[in-house]
């Protein structure tokens, strides 16, 4: 696992504060049928067993038409606001003010609605530009006057600095 960079961020399977990195992905030859689960888990003993047996044989991953097609109807699914949003939220949980403000100023660009707005806001709070960070939260709140991230943050901001 490394944490998201920019250098990830045009990889479409790269989201959140961590990303995993595969290597030497391989194909069995013949499936193995088996309930699957959300996130990472354990296979049960048996098909564990038939697993590594398969490992033996896998060959390296080469996607079919159908595998190709599926991965870009996926990557369609989402435009890249909502992955500017997506990678503005893992940078803001790695704490990381350049991340953060680099997606946030794409989405004021692109998007330029309140939220983007209050996203900007909070980048500028990490980089300790307060006044920016004022500044983009009125304008939020020209946009949208009763938007609750800018309300709440404004106020946030108010009692933090006195």
């Amino acid at each position: 696992m490394v944490p998201l960079s920019p250098r990830l961020e045009h990889n479409p399977w790269a989201w959140g504060r961590n990303c995993w990195k595969v290597g030497n992905a391989r194909q069995f030859g013949q499936a193995i049928p088996a309930k699957g689960k959300l996130n990472l888990y354990n296979l049960p003993s048996a098909l564990s067993g038939e697993a590594r047996k398969a490992m033996a044989d896998a060959g390296r991953a080469v996607p079919d038409a159908a595998a190709k097609s599926w991965v870009a109807a996926m990557l369609a699914a989402d435009g890249q606001d909502e992955r500017d949003r997506g990678l503005f939220e893992g940078y803001m949980a790695l704490q990381d003010a350049e991340g953060m403000l680099r997606t946030a100023e794409r989405l004021v660009a692109n998007v330029g609605d309140a939220d983007a707005y209050v996203d900007r806001a909070a980048a500028k709070v990490f980089a300790k530009n307060d006044r920016g960070a004022f500044d983009d939260l009125d304008t939020a709140l020209r946009l949208d006057p009763k938007n609750p991230r800018a309300l709440r943050a404004r106020k946030y901001l108010r009692d933090e600095l006195g």
